[in-house]
């Protein structure tokens, strides 16, 4: 059995090996070397209980010949250090190859699988049936043994739609009904069964939690039908319909939930009733066996059930679950139409099996807002749109009062319109404006009202809309809530004459009303408006000179706005508004150690100006490739008129001398100053 090429080319595993209810896992190779001077080898197969043989060559040559050195089986079970499937093994240094399943032990594994030789399956040395173990040990990898023959395969269904179990297929030799002898294959695809067959004439049984085990093709193990499924084919089996057959002796559960057929919007507070089959079949009669109502979520903590969930403990049997199925008057029960689990009613409902071997779970049931639909549109006393209104929908009925909570609730689209989902019977509107911010606080722009323009819910118009239908014009005018003013104006820019400054407006609630400018001048004390300055910029003079700067901003609503009081605010005065200052110096030399500095000074905003300057001069001294100042530097207060003045200067030596014309600071100049150097004889 060591070479067989045939079963070499069966070592991929087939893909439908997911209906075999077997994990495979691996486990990482030890090198350590034991007392004995043996080496450690593992593997993994994908078969529990398989025999695996180590051959060693006598000669150390690949083509044998071989003599057994070691037999070990694969795990049968999961340990905290090897996985089902592992394998391990102690060789000595030499040449070796590997069997599995080699010979008939009696088991099923022998029967199923067929033998196999072990084939190197990496990339570099791919095909290789032998291997050497010289100073180290090796992992080999996960091996899948072929099987013998094929599989069936079909559908199967019962008389349920919630999700059970998957059933198992039991596989038997067809002159052989022993259980003991019957392989066992589990199912993992949804209403599927799956099957693996022995080499020869097999047959197979249908084995499922909470029904009847039935044959494939017969009643029974000697009228079952007997297939002849090769090796790597694979027969459709005909559909299988399973019979329930409940445990009476304990109850089964439940559990699913309520939402909206369009949003998906889970729903508390609805009545939910469980029907169950007397005849045990879709006929009925169905008979009222419990109710409970969807969870508002409050208690998931402890009961595990979400918004709109439901669970309730019940008999065995088969069942119908249905939702709002007799209106009971509460706002739940008018805010929704009945609805069933797969279904519309308890006639057109899907059948749910209850049992304590099975899942409980079903889908959620879906239902609809049982009213029609009320339309409008939202607008401020201009006839402009109010988007992001908050429009809430509460009952409107003679009981009813402005305390009880919101039904639904929709916000209005930017053109000011909402359409919401009615309940059965009479409701009012709220509409809620959103706030705006004003000074870091959330205040309104709008005055809140009830449907009806009332002030209040016992003031308000009450409308209905019944299913199938809409209600319009439920229109809502909302007034101008008082004016509320923030922080601002606020000045930008630098107090400099020919300097554009700009003004910020005031934070108010109503940012649709266009502010006003007023541009002030405050000198020695006095404030005053400055003449056409009346927009949000303004650029600097030179009458700004020395002064400092401000701005009014007024909110003055027009008459659209009515009820609304002005608001005017001032912002904080600039710093004292300057004027640039530029001089250009020169000097020439007049003989008799004198030399004569004339000098301009311009000043923005002044055509002509007049002031003084500060004139310095100190003497320079060679110092290698620089001159540097050395003495005293003598300095002179010098006056200009119309811009220009002039000032004669005599030092003590010849040589290079140094000299600077500086315009100082003042109330409305800032400091500028010429440097320059000469050579006075």
């Amino acid at each position: 059995m060591l070479t067989h090429p045939l079963r070499r080319a069966l070592a991929a595993l087939s893909s439908l090996l997911l209906v075999l209810g077997l994990v495979v896992l691996t486990s990482s190779p030890s090198s350590a070397e034991d007392p004995a001077g043996k080496y450690k080898v593992t593997g993994t197969v994908n078969v529990a209980n398989i025999a695996v043989r180590f051959y060693r060559s006598t000669t150390g040559d690949e083509s044998g010949p071989w003599e057994l050195s070691e037999t070990t089986t694969t795990n049968a079970t999961q340990s905290p250090t090897a996985s089902t499937g592992d394998y391990s093994a102690w060789l000595e240094p030499g040449t070796y190859r590997i069997t599995f399943n080699e010979f008939d032990d009696g088991t099923l594994n022998w029967k199923v699988y067929a033998p196999y030789d072990w084939v190197d399956t990496a990339w570099y040395n791919a095909g290789d049936t032998t291997f050497t173990i010289t100073d180290s040990g090796r992992y080999f990898g996960a091996t899948a043994l072929p099987k013998r023959a094929g599989y069936i395969h079909g559908a199967y269904s019962d008389i349920c739609s919630n999700y059970t179990e998957p059933p198992t297929v039991e596989a038997y030799a067809a002159d052989d009904p022993d259980p003991a002898h019957a392989s066992v294959w589990r199912g993992f695809w949804g209403n599927e069964y799956t099957g693996w067959a022995f080499e020869g004439p097999t047959k197979f049984k249908i084995v499922s939690p909470a029904h009847a085990s039935q044959w494939v093709g017969g009643d029974s193990f000697d009228t079952a039908t007997a297939f002849t499924i090769p090796q790597e084919g694979n027969t459709v089996g005909p559909d299988i319909f399973l019979q329930q057959e409940f445990d009476e002796t304990s109850n089964g559960r439940i559990r699913g939930g309520v939402d909206t057929e369009s949003t998906g919007q889970d729903i508390a507070g609805l009545v939910v009733r469980f029907y169950r089959s007397e005849s045990g079949g879709d006929d009925g009669p169905w008979v009222l066996t419990g109710e409970t109502t969807t969870s508002d979520g409050t208690n998931s903590a402890n009961d595990g059930l979400s918004k709109g969930d439901y669970e309730k403990s019940l008999p065995s049997g088969v069942y119908r679950v249905t939702v709002n199925d007799s209106p009971d008057g509460s706002v739940a029960s008018r805010s929704y139409t009945s609805g069933a689990y797969r279904g519309t009613d308890l006639a057109t409902a899907g059948n749910v099996c209850v049992d304590s071997r099975i899942i409980g779970n079903i889908d959620e049931a879906h239902v609809r807002p049982a009213g029609g639909t009320i339309t409008g549109r939202v607008t401020d006393g201009r006839g402009n749109p109010i988007a992001d209104t908050t429009v809430d929908l509460v009952d409107g009925s003679d009981t009813a009062s402005g305390n009880d909570p919101v039904i639904r609730t929709v916000n209005t689209r930017s053109d000011g319109t909402y359409s919401i989902h009615s309940i059965e019977g009479p409701v009012k509107l709220r509409f809620t404006p959103e706030s705006v911010t004003v000074a870091g606080k959330e205040v309104p722009q709008f005055v809140g009202e009830w449907s009806g323009d009332a002030p209040d819910f016992e003031h308000a118009i009450a409308t209905e809309a019944t299913l199938g239908e809409t209600t319009s014009g439920v229109d809502a005018t909302l007034a101008d809530a008082p004016m509320v003013a923030g922080l601002g104006p606020y000045i930008h820019g630098k107090p400099l004459v020919g300097t554009r400054m700009t003004a910020t407006g005031i934070a108010t609630n109503h940012s649709d009303i266009p502010p006003s400018y007023q541009w002030l001048r405050t000198k020695s004390g006095k404030t005053i408006s400055i003449s056409g300055a009346t927009k949000y910029s303004y650029v600097l003079t030179a009458k700004d000179a020395g002064a400092r700067v401000s701005v009014r901003v007024t909110i003055n609503p027009p008459a659209t706005f009515p009820g609304l009081t002005p608001v005017s605010n001032i912002s904080a005065r600039s710093d004292v508004v300057k004027s640039k200052s530029h001089v250009v110096a020169r000097a020439r030399a007049l003989g008799g150690r004198r030399f004569k500095i004339t000098f301009s000074v311009s000043v923005v905003g002044v055509s002509k100006p007049d002031g003084r300057v500060y004139v310095s001069w100190v003497r320079l001294k060679p110092r290698g490739n620089y001159l540097y100042p050395t003495g005293t530097t003598t300095s002179r207060w010098v006056s200009y008129r119309d811009g220009y003045g002039s000032y004669t200067v005599k030092v003590s030596k010849k040589g290079y001398w140094a000299y600077r014309v500086y315009q100082p600071t003042t109330s409305t100049i800032l400091t500028h100053q010429a440097s320059h150097a000469l050579y006075v004889k």
